[in-house]
């Protein structure tokens, strides 16, 4: 399964959240991407490493960096959850979550830190590339899906939290199943990565839930990328 969305639409909090309930293992790829200062991993490497990822049964996967990969994790998918959040909510989350880890200096993949600079100062800031990326995101991510090589692809496409929270209990938890072994645990331990404290957001905060009905919106209709 992969989760799709800009930088705080909650992909990574979904993610882990869905492996718990489905038993999987579930991989942040930001932790396999940044290396130690930042440093960025060789796409080869890290094509390597995502395809170990894949070799189980099951899976889940927030972000895919196609500009590295490709179309490589949602070609192997089944199941693409897409988060397509309004730009203020995605602002919203991205400031809770990034001016704390700021502040308090918290460590993230390979015990890097996030800065005032990186957040805000820049092109490639933060902030800046998170509205970048939701200008257009919306028709060329649908463009991608229209894709040949994607048309097996189960879409579930989730406009606010609120939707995510309602969808989130339509899945089934597995409780009597073990948690399936994570492969990112496995490279932790060869000392591949170093484990930060990267998963720091609240839950779904941001929105109540009314009502009980299920939202879930099959994206059928042409497929017509990121």
């Amino acid at each position: 399964m992969s989760i799709q969305g800009i930088s705080g639409s909650g992909k990574t909090t979904l993610g882990a959240a869905l492996a718990a309930r489905l038993g999987v293992a579930h991989l942040e790829t930001d932790a396999l991407v940044h290396g130690p200062d930042w440093t960025e991993t060789p796409d080869a490497d890290l094509r390597a490493a995502i395809e170990e990822f894949m070799r189980a049964d099951g899976w889940v996967i927030d972000s895919d960096y196609r500009r590295k990969l490709g179309t490589l994790v949602l070609e192997r998918a089944d199941t693409v959850v897409w988060l397509d959040f309004p730009l203020h909510v995605c602002l919203r989350r991205l400031w809770g979550r990034t001016i704390p880890r700021i502040r308090h200096q918290q460590p993230l993949w390979n015990d890097n830190r996030e800065s005032w600079r990186s957040a805000f100062w820049g092109w490639e800031s933060l902030f800046v590339y998170a509205i970048r990326k939701h200008v257009g995101h919306r028709r060329r991510f649908t463009e991608l899906l229209a894709r040949p090589e994607l048309g097996h692809l189960r879409v579930v496409r989730l406009r606010s939290p609120a939707e995510v929270e309602r969808w989130l209990r339509t899945i089934p938890a597995e409780a009597e199943a073990p948690i399936a072994a994570d492969p990112l645990d496995e490279m932790y331990a060869r000392g591949e990565i170093v484990r930060g404290t990267p998963r720091d957001d609240p839950v779904f905060p941001d929105e109540p839930l009314p009502g009980t009905a299920t939202s879930e919106e099959i994206v059928s209709e042409g497929r017509d990328e990121d």
